[in-house]
């Protein structure tokens, strides 16, 4: 098979073998390199800002009275509260949501399921 040659079995359109020109190549390399002065201005803007913000990182704890231990840890909060729950914490009667502050220190979250939890 030629090395200008795409296979395109998988395509639904039954086509087997797609010509690929160097100007198509050029083309698509183009586009993928594009941005706009907009673009670039706020990304700058948010570089000095210190970049994309850290994602959430939560901890499950759950255990008996107020002895507790890990269970887990998930960047997402709707799979968080869906954790605390006790068939996923083995049936434990007190179940604990941490959240990792800036400074590294987690923090007990009181109500998991505030609509205003970020």
């Amino acid at each position: 098979m030629n090395k200008n040659l795409i296979n395109a079995s998988t395509l639904e359109s039954g086509a087997t073998d797609l010509p690929v020109t160097n100007a198509a190549r050029t083309l698509g390399r183009l586009g993928g390199q594009s941005t706009s002065n907009a673009k670039r201005q706020a990304a700058r803007i948010n570089g000095c800002k210190g970049g994309r913000p850290r994602r959430k990182l939560y901890q499950i704890w759950a255990g008996e009275g107020d002895i507790l231990q890990y269970v887990t840890d998930t960047d997402n909060i709707v799979t968080a509260r869906r954790l605390l729950t006790r068939e996923s914490c083995n049936g434990a009667r007190n179940v604990m949501l941490k959240m990792r502050q800036q400074n590294g220190e987690y923090a007990t979250i009181t109500n998991p399921y505030d609509p205003d939890l970020p």
